[in-house]
């Protein structure tokens, strides 16, 4: 009896053995979990002589050895209306995508600049009373800041712009309106107001949120100056030098802006610039943002100057002949959902 309860617990002793071997040979198969060793810095005041008071600035810094090396490609997103530069990682999960993109070689090590601007629509607006001169401290002082004091690089190769719903109205005008100083830009679900003309009615809730930077009462002959269309057209005949642009929205945006994305692109079509587009399923919200965002950043880094997006290339190829995960969906860009317009 003693004999065959020793038996019976020595058989459970083999399975319970065998069961945490078999954890320990999973463990050490599976990939650790990585930190890239990122970081992000929300606190950031940047003094602004067009504004006349400190600009805050999130800031997302790549890992010591990235930095190290430098100085590093820029990345400015602007925020939409009644958001904050953190949006993009609280809401946006910026830090997580940028360190998958970086770690997969699908993009360079970048400094990504998220300033706080409030309803600014990132134009000049001190003269007229408006929020302030947001167009100068965040297309002209803001990237001279970072080259100076965080190792950007201050060369038009080295620096994209984009944004979403009115921070993509913004990446627009400050892309459009200065390509010199601009490689690439991106909007997501862009706030272009198209639709305005000189005699436009805007309805009230449009009038809240942008008479400040165009007048008060609002003056559409002001906002059609700034307006990324009519910028765009100022590049003739220098529409080649207008930087490398990315549009995209979702098919349900509540602000039914798919028909003002349609504009644009066929303006800037008509132009002879070329443009990316991406067009999925999602509304007027960080869940199609969040979906978007990882091909807005593919494409400016593709942009930034060719010897980066060779060595990227070679680093990539090395990485996929090496056994691993396969990226998740909405994790790459998606070839059926992008398309190149000419």
């Amino acid at each position: 009896m003693i004999w065959e309860k020793r038996k019976s617990l020595l058989a459970i002793l083999l399975v319970l053995s065998v069961a945490a071997l078999g954890r320990v040979f999973v463990h050490l198969q599976r990939p650790p979990a990585t930190d890239y060793g990122s970081h992000i810095i929300s606190n950031a005041q940047m003094p602004s002589l067009a504004l006349g008071h400190p600009l805050p600035v999130t800031l997302y810094l790549p890992d010591n050895a990235a930095m190290a090396v430098g100085p590093l490609p820029v990345i400015v997103l602007l925020h939409g209306v009644n958001s904050l530069g953190t949006d993009w990682v609280t809401k946006g999960q910026i830090k997580a995508t940028l360190d998958r993109l970086i770690s997969d070689h699908r993009m360079p090590p970048v400094i990504v600049a998220m300033p706080s601007t409030g309803t600014s629509w990132y134009v000049d607006s001190a003269d007229i009373g408006g929020p302030g001169n947001y167009e100068t401290a965040v297309g002209v002082e803001l990237p001279a800041w970072l080259a100076a004091h965080w190792n950007a690089r201050s060369d038009r190769d080295g620096k994209a712009i984009a944004g979403y719903s009115m921070g993509a109205f913004g990446a627009l005008h400050i892309a459009f309106g200065h390509p010199e100083n601009w490689i690439a830009t991106a909007s997501l679900s862009g706030t272009f107001l198209t639709v305005v003309g000189h005699q436009a009615s805007i309805p009230a809730l449009n009038h809240r949120l942008i008479a400040g930077a165009f007048g008060t009462p609002f003056n559409p002959d002001r906002l059609l100056r700034a307006s990324p269309v009519t910028l765009a057209r100022a590049l003739r005949p220098r529409e080649h030098l207008a930087p490398a642009v990315f549009i995209s929205c979702g098919t349900h945006d509540q602000l039914h802006l798919t028909a003002e994305t349609n504009s644009m692109v066929e303006e800037l079509k008509q132009l002879g610039i070329p443009v990316a587009t991406d067009i999925i399923a999602g509304g007027h919200d960080w869940k199609t943002w969040k979906q978007l965002l990882p091909d807005a950043l593919v494409f400016l880094g593709d942009h930034f100057d060719q010897k980066a997006q060779s060595e990227r290339t070679v680093a990539a190829t090395m990485a996929a002949a090496v056994p691993g995960d396969q990226p998740s969906p909405g994790q790459g860009a998606s070839a059926t959902r992008s398309q190149v317009i000419p």
